[in-house]
This record gives structure tokens, sequence and C-alpha cells, in this order.
């Protein structure tokens, strides 16, 4: 019976291979054998493995199932005899069904088993994550008896907020039942990248940028204004100084004609020109000092280096030009 089992494929999956893939897979299937008859049932099992992944078949799968068997897995063997037996069942193939299920039968008693313990209180932590030798292992299999290979099993156990667990446990013969109990996880590291940034300084008001803003905006065209109404009566006074006898220095001190009926005139309207324009560039100077204030306030931190020394504006106004100096360190 086993010979034939091992002639039998699946007919449903061998249509969907490449030659290529069978190939390859009657490749593994040979090199096992050999492997199996000198005692290597580790690396047999891995070449089984591989054919039957390449080229699914009722007799790779026996084999496989031999394989685990040989090599002490049995609870792996006796679910590869079980899966066979179902093959041969949808085949029609009731002598064969039989026989594996015969083989599934004897191995039951003698396969460990191992329960993974939950309590309710571990049960109930948010994000409880348990996996065994890396696959997970959900909560309908958690505090139920499960078929195990013998062999060493990694156990780990995950939590939002708790400190992980893991563990290895060593099932050893046959027949054996273990429980591996899910501890209560401890809680874990407080995140600690708080502690690595200064705290944010408080948000400002925005009144006082606000009232700054508005000062600026009103002195630059308060100052604006008279910048050019100064230069309107310096134009006045130049014009006014070409009419006087043709003579550019004709008002000028120190010339005859000084005293000259529109001289006066002429030197009024130059003086009120410098005047409006000194007024008018400290104005200037006073709106500009103003938007710097007010951009200095809303983008400078709160808390200022002790050393650093203070924002200062200052106008500066002449004859010829006007403006201000901004000094200090940001």
């Amino acid at each position: 019976m086993a010979a034939l089992l091992l002639t039998v494929g699946s007919a449903s999956t061998a249509a969907a291979q490449t030659p290529a893939q069978k190939a390859a897979a009657q490749a593994m299937f040979d090199q096992a054998k050999d492997l199996m008859k000198a005692g290597d049932f580790a690396t047999a099992c891995k070449r089984l493995e591989e054919s039957q992944r390449l080229d699914a078949g009722m007799g790779t799968q026996f084999r496989l199932a031999e394989c685990y068997e040989k090599s002490g897995r049995l609870a792996s063997a006796w679910s590869m005899y079980l899966e066979v037996a179902d093959a041969a069942r949808s085949a029609g193939q009731a002598d064969r069904e039989t026989f594996a299920r015969g083989r599934a039968s004897a191995l039951k008693p003698k396969i460990a088993s191992l329960t993974i313990v939950v309590s309710p209180a571990v049960a109930s932590l948010s994000g409880l994550h348990v996996e065994r030798d890396g696959v997970a292992v959900g909560p309908g299999q958690w505090n139920a008896p499960v078929p195990v290979d013998a062999g060493e099993h990694l156990f780990k156990a995950t939590a939002a907020g708790k400190t992980p667990w893991e563990s290895k446990v060593v099932v050893a013969g046959s027949s054996t039942t273990i429980n591996v109990t899910i501890p209560s996880l401890g809680d874990g590291p407080k995140d600690s990248t708080s502690d690595l940034h200064a705290p944010e300084p408080p948000k400002r008001s925005l009144v006082p940028a606000f009232v700054l803003g508005g000062a600026a905006v009103a002195a630059l065209g308060a100052g604006g204004a008279l910048l050019g109404v100064g230069a309107g009566k310096k134009g006045e006074a130049g014009t006014l100084h070409d009419q006087i006898l043709g003579d550019k220095n004709a008002c000028a001190p120190g010339f005859g004609n000084f005293d000259t009926a529109r001289c006066p005139t002429l030197k009024s309207k130059l003086d009120s020109a410098y005047l409006l324009q000194n007024i008018g560039g400290v104005t200037m100077a006073v709106g500009g000092a103003a938007a710097i204030a007010a951009v200095t306030y809303l983008l400078l931190p709160t808390s200022r280096n002790k050393e650093a020394s203070p924002v200062t504006v200052a106008p500066v106004a002449g004859r010829e030009q006007s403006g201000f100096v901004v000094s200090g360190s940001f």
C-alpha cells in the first residue's frame, strides 16, 4: 500500500506545473529517498518539502509524512498522514485513505501536547500578541492542548506599553503534556524622548505685534508724505532761485543782490523743505523701527541669552540724508 501511495500524484495540481518544475521536484524526491536510506532525515525532509512545493502529489506527501515520523516530528507526521488520507478520499481511493488514517491513528497516542496558558488578566492586555516559533498563535489556541513536535520551541508575547517576554521550552520524548504560561507582562520603559528636548516656550500674544505693525504702517505713511512735501518745496525753491537774475548764486550770502525781495522767500522755502524732509526721515525711521520691533517680537524665542545685547534702534537725520541704525544680537 505504501508503494502504491508513492506512485499516485494529485491530478488537480500536476497540470499547473511547468516541465522544469516537475523535473526539479523529481530530483528533490529522488535525493530525499537516498538521504532517508542514509539516515539523514533532517535534510531528506527539506528535499521532500521542496518537491511538494514544486509539484504537489499524494505520493510526495506520504513520503514526507514518513520522513517526519522517522525524524521524531510526530505531530507533523500525524498531520501529514491525515492530509494524505483526505486527498485519497477526494480521489475515491478508499484503501489508500484507510491506510493513511491507520498510520495517523498509530501515531496519535505518542504525540506530545502543549498548552499555552493565558490568564484572563493577561488576555485583556491591549494588543496582546503570542507567537510560537515565529508563528502567531491566535486566541482560539490559548488554554487548549495542541499537538507539538519534540525539540526546542521559542515562545514570545508582546502587548502595548508592556515589556516583551520570551521563553524557550524543550519538548523531550513523546506522549508528554507541557503547559507554557504567559506571565503578567511588566510595564515597558517610559518614553524618554520628552527629556531630550527643552519645553516649548509659551506662545506670545499677538496684540503687541499688531500695535507695533499698525504704528509702523502709520509712521511710514506719514514719513513718506512729509518727504514728498519737502521734495516739492525744495523744487519750488530751486525754481525761484533760477528766476533771480539768472544767477545760481544770486541769493547766496556775500552777493550784492542777496537782499532781493525774493531771496528771503527762497531761503524760507529751502529751510521749510529741509525741515520737512528731516521730519519725514525721522518719521520713516520710527516706522522702520516699529516694523523691526514687531518682527523681532514674533520671531525671537521667549528665553533670551543673558549675554546677548538688547536690540536698539536709533534714528539718524541730517540736512542731506536721514534713516535709522539697528544694533544688537539676535
